[in-house]
C-alpha cells in the first residue's frame, strides 16, 4: 500500500472537492474540507501563538488534533505547561474538599468531575493509597482456597449421597458425587426407586 506525504494527501483532497464530491455538496463541504487540512508548518505558525497546550486547544481545537495525531508536539518544544500540572498536594486538598461538602462520595466521582485529578492520581502513583485512606478500599490480599484434587472418591460419594433425599438433589448439588456413584451403578443402591 503506498503512503501519501502530507501534502500529496492535502491535494488529492483538493482535488475530490473541486471534482465529484465538490459538485454533490455545495457550500458546506467546502467550508468542511479547508477547515480540515492542515500541514505541519500551519499548525506550527498556529502553535507559536500560544504559551500552552490549554490555550492552543482551547483556540484551535482542529490543528491541536492534528498535531497530537501525526506526534508534533515532541518538535513543538516551546509550550510551557510545567506551571498547569497538578501537584500530589492539590489533588489531596480537591479530594478532601470535595468529601466535606458533598461533591465526592464514591473515588469514581473523581473522574466524573474532571479526568484530570484522576490523571495526576496515576501519574504520581498514589491512586492506590488514596483509594485506601480516603474510600476505604482494602487491598490486603486474600488468601487462595485450595483446590482439593480427587475430593469425589467413592467413598466420599456415598457419604454425601446419604445426605440427599433424592437423585435429582444430589445432581443439582452435587454433580461430581452423583457421576461417582452412576459410574459404579450404585445409585439404585442409595436412592431406591419408590414402589
Amino acid at each position: 500500500m503506498k503512503t501519501y506525504s502530507q501534502e500529496e494527501q492535502n491535494q488529492i483532497l483538493r482535488r475530490l472537492n473541486a471534482g465529484v464530491i465538490g459538485k454533490r455538496k455545495q457550500g458546506n463541504w467546502n467550508k468542511i474540507a479547508k477547515t480540515l487540512i492542515y500541514t505541519d508548518k500551519e499548525v506550527f505558525e498556529l502553535g507559536k501563538q500560544y504559551k500552552t497546550k490549554d490555550e492552543f486547544h482551547q483556540n484551535h481545537p482542529g490543528a491541536f488534533s492534528y498535531a497530537r495525531r501525526y506526534n508534533l508536539f515532541k518538535k513543538m518544544t516551546h509550550f510551557d505547561d510545567t506551571n498547569n500540572r497538578k501537584t500530589k498536594e492539590d489533588v489531596i486538598n480537591y479530594i478532601e474538599q470535595g468529601l466535606k461538602d458533598g461533591s465526592i462520595i464514591k473515588f469514581r466521582d473523581i473522574a466524573r468531575q474532571g479526568g484530570a485529578n484522576l490523571y495526576t492520581l496515576r501519574r504520581l502513583g498514589i491512586e492506590r493509597e488514596v483509594k485506601e485512606k480516603y474510600f476505604g478500599y482494602d487491598f490486603t490480599p486474600k488468601p487462595k482456597k485450595e483446590r482439593v484434587r480427587g475430593k469425589w472418591t467413592l467413598e466420599y460419594s456415598k457419604k454425601i449421597a446419604s445426605t440427599f433425599k433424592s437423585k435429582t438433589e444430589m445432581f443439582k448439588k452435587a454433580q461430581q458425587g452423583y457421576k461417582m456413584l452412576k459410574k459404579y451403578n450404585l445409585l439404585n443402591v442409595y436412592f431406591p426407586k419408590k414402589k
